[in-house]
C-alpha cells in the first residue's frame, strides 16, 4: 500500500442512502475512521449506513488509545484506518 493513498475496498451489497429529512437528502462525506469506528458492523448497530471506500495510511501520526482513540503527531509513525462514506448527519451523531 502506498503511503497517503486510498485503496478501493469491498462495496456493500446494499446502496448507500442518505436519510432525507423534509424531502432534502443529507450530503455525504468521505471520513477516515480509526480505532473502534473502523468496524462497519459496529456503525451499522448504531443505526448508521457507512460504505467502505478503502484502506488508508496517514503518515506522521500514530493512534493513541485512551478513553477514545486519538490521532497524535509522530514524525516516525503511520496511522492506519479505513475511509468510509457517511452522511453528514450520521457523522455528527457519532460525536
Amino acid at each position: 500500500m502506498e503511503t497517503g493513498k486510498i485503496e478501493p475496498g469491498r462495496q456493500n451489497p446494499e446502496p448507500l442512502a442518505a436519510r432525507p429529512q423534509d424531502g432534502v437528502s443529507d450530503p455525504l462525506s468521505k471520513i477516515l475512521f480509526y480505532g473502534l469506528f473502523m468496524d462497519q458492523a459496529l456503525l451499522r448497530k448504531k443505526g448508521l449506513l457507512p460504505e467502505v471506500v478503502g484502506r488508508a495510511v496517514l503518515p506522521g501520526f500514530r493512534i493513541q488509545i485512551g478513553a477514545r482513540a486519538t490521532l497524535v503527531r509522530s514524525d516516525s509513525s503511520r496511522a492506519y484506518g479505513v475511509v468510509m462514506q457517511l452522511s453528514d448527519r450520521d457523522a455528527r451523531a457519532l460525536y
